[in-house]
């Protein structure tokens, strides 16, 4: 590792911005289904498969890029991969039929893969391990701000100069990530091989595997409502597509406040301990859901939603990632970046099956079938430290 401690420092926030770029990229289409539908001429649930495709791509791309990358210099990896995404979500700006959209979205998950997991290793090896969960909280809350760049002020550029702008935006904030990156990251950052035996290491591990599990079946909730969350606000609470910017805009705020949060609590707390308690807000905040329909949108509903599942929502994931990283530190870049599969893997699941429960007019089970998701993420989180206790005790 080279580079002095003050330019180690200086390189986190880059790091965070390209999770801000990632999380752009991933969630902006989100705000922009309506308009993209209209002006490629797809009904809303087959655009919605856009964002099914990127994240099934980022899962396959996320364990075995890390794998074929790990002989590389972390900051001309980073670097590579932000210029590369941005190219690639240039041209997403430019197609002129759903199936190019679908095609050009793959490529660009394929490679958005890489970006989150690698900038929570590089993370991990700029400071001491006793700052390593609050590192990779801090840039993980990258996160939590592109709700605002990406979703409020998405559906804000969808609106007023069209979806082929606002994802020009995001070409331009990847573009600027990899220099932000190449002027602050020191050179020399490597990570160990993650050949058969690092996979081996984690299959062997049910702790691993018990907090992968986590990460799906909390993800795969949250997509359920998600992924439409536009079109489902202006269908059960009569909120134009116009003004979903706001519900956005909302979750960006108690987001980002969580997030905040979370990076105060990893330094005193087990990640565990953090992680369930988000799964806990969470799970109330999908069972509250249905309470928006019901008072026909009213702002306090809408404003108990937010607040309930806004603000562990992206939290949750930081611990997460902290806690495996403090699980097996020799295995956080495999590990980390399967943490982050598990994430696109519920991506894609969660806007898939909603995608289904939509076109079968089933739409009023999304919020109950999320909520029962993220109660047996909770269940199995906090089995997970039961066992942990369990056997510090008996050790």
């Amino acid at each position: 590792m080279s580079g002095p401690a003050p330019r180690r420092h200086a390189a986190l926030p880059a790091l965070l911005w390209a999770n801000v770029v990632a999380g752009a990229g991933t969630f902006m289409p989100a705000a922009l289904l309506v308009p993209i539908a209209n002006d490629l001429g797809a009904s809303i649930a087959a655009t919605g498969q856009a964002l099914t495709v990127f994240a099934i791509a980022m899962a396959i791309g996320a364990p075995l890029l890390a794998a074929a990358t790990a002989g590389v210099d972390r900051r001309t990896l980073l670097v590579s991969v932000l210029a590369l995404f941005g190219l690639l979500t240039a041209g997403s700006a430019l197609v002129a039929s759903l199936a190019a959209m679908l095609a050009v979205r793959a490529a660009a998950g394929l490679v958005a893969g890489l970006i989150t997991p690698q900038a929570a290793t590089v993370a991990g090896l700029l400071v001491p391990p006793e700052r390593r969960a609050s590192a990779v909280a801090y840039v993980f809350n990258g996160y939590a701000l592109s709700i605002v760049v990406g979703l409020s002020l998405g559906a804000w550029l969808g609106d007023a100069f069209g979806w082929r702008a606002a994802l020009a935006g995001v070409a331009a904030m990847s573009l600027l990530g990899a220099a932000w990156v190449g002027a602050s990251v020191p050179r020399g950052l490597t990570v160990p091989p993650l050949g058969l035996a690092a996979a081996g290491a984690f299959a062997r591990d049910g702790r691993l595997r018990a907090i992968l599990a986590v990460t799906v079946l909390q993800a795969t909730g949250q997509f359920l409502i998600y992924s439409y969350l536009g079109p489902l606000l202006e269908r059960q609470a009569g909120i134009e597509p116009r003004h979903a910017g706001l519900a956005f805009a909302a979750l960006a705020a108690t987001g980002l406040v969580g997030g905040l949060l979370a990076m105060r609590r990893l330094a005193v707390d087990p990640p565990g301990r953090v992680a369930s308690a988000g799964l806990a807000a969470m799970a109330v905040g999908f069972a509250s859901w249905p309470a928006i329909e019901w008072s026909g949108g009213a702002p306090w509903a809408l404003a108990w939603v937010a607040l309930a599942w806004g603000t562990p929502c992206f939290a949750v994931n930081m611990a997460q990632q902290a806690r495996l990283v403090q699980a097996r530190p020799a295995l956080a870049s495999l590990s980390v970046a399967l943490n982050s599969s598990g994430m696109f893997v519920g991506q894609a699941a969660g806007t898939a099956a909603a995608g289904a429960l939509i076109h079968g007019g089933a739409a009023a089970a999304l919020a109950p079938v999320g909520a029962a998701l993220i109660v047996l993420a909770l269940a199995v989180s906090l089995r997970i430290d039961r066992a942990a206790a369990h056997a510090r005790a008996a050790g």
